[in-house]
């Protein structure tokens, strides 16, 4: 891949991260104060990205001015939390410290399975005051069925045939997952599956892709509602695109082997309707379909494009 090819791909990237992180980052929330508020009355003349005067693409657009390739590739880096109370042991302490040098360095642009809101606030602290950019941190974790408050497995809730529910269900979970500091779930896993030896199907909305993208709809809607900066709210992800519940032999991360009219009528539909719904992102699956890996696939990479573009005006 050229140089110029390189940094197109991952100002594109870039863009998408720092959108998210600009419109879900910088709300606050009763219970886990979102320190990236005060950035736009501190730093605006600095950092005009950080003025809520001008919409998203604005401030993302003069943010990418600023932004160099390292800090870009930083926007696609991701840790896991080190949560807890600090023991006191050095081991603690230079992981914490490491972490949060990574912040200050912008080499970081998401965080996973961070649930205490002090250690959210005060990472998020030094994302917006002590980097250079500034551009807020977006806190992620595994919101499946409830955060709290647990309610049935996706398949049971397929099994329920009432969408309206499952989408209060979600609704419910984003509320108490946001109240701590959360912005970003990886949910809805939208795999149809046909194997019960498989054992995510647990995690799927089950075989049929209609009943799959009613659900897919209504998860959506139920997590992001109609404005991600709504203090109530979380980020929702599409998993896993695609073909990934057709793996041989019901085995986890298996090859599949699936006709094109096959992924296109059965395992892409779910995927359609969740970006047809507003998704605010989605993740790749782990496995090869067909001998290729599934990021690489020719159909599914032509059939996002024309879903995020012409089907996603309609």
């Amino acid at each position: 891949m050229c140089n110029t090819s390189f940094h197109r791909r991952f100002t594109t990237f870039a863009t998408t991260v720092s959108a998210i992180a600009l419109s879900v980052s910088v709300q606050t929330n009763t219970r886990a104060q979102s320190v990236a508020a005060s950035a736009s009355t501190v730093t605006t003349q600095d950092r005009p990205w950080t003025s809520r005067d001008n919409n998203v693409d604005e401030r993302v657009s003069a943010l990418l001015k600023q932004m160099t390739l390292e800090e870009k590739i930083g926007q696609l880096a991701q840790a896991n939390a080190t949560d807890g109370e600090i023991t006191g042991t050095n081991d603690n302490r230079a992981e914490r410290g490491s972490l949060s040098e990574r912040v200050r360095r912008g080499q970081l642009g998401s965080v996973l399975n961070a649930v205490e809101p002090k250690s959210i606030n005060a990472l998020q602290r030094v994302a917006v005051k002590e980097s250079r950019l500034g551009i807020p941190l977006i806190f992620g974790r595994d919101v499946i069925h409830g955060f709290r408050t647990i309610f049935p497995i996706p398949l049971g809730q397929a099994a329920s045939w009432n969408p309206q529910l499952v989408e209060k269900a979600a609704a419910i979970a984003a509320r108490e997952a946001r109240s701590k500091g959360i912005h970003w779930t990886f949910a809805p896993m939208l795999d149809i599956a046909r194997d019960p030896r498989w054992g995510r199907i647990a995690e799927s909305f089950g075989e049929d892709p209609y009943l799959g993208s009613q659900f897919s709809r209504a998860m959506v809607r139920g997590f992001q509602g109609n404005d991600l900066s709504s203090t109530e709210r979380i980020a929702a992800c599409a998993k896993h695109f695609a073909g990934y519940g057709a793996g041989e032999g019901g085995r986890d991360y298996n090859s599949a082997v699936i006709s094109p009219s096959l992924m296109r009528n059965v395992y892409l539909p779910p995927f359609h309707a969740a970006v047809q719904e507003g998704v605010a992102s989605i993740m790749t699956a782990f496995n090869d379909v067909n001998g290729v890996p599934a990021p690489a696939i020719h159909i599914c990479c032509r059939t996002c494009c024309e879903t995020i573009g012409s089907f996603g005006a309609s």
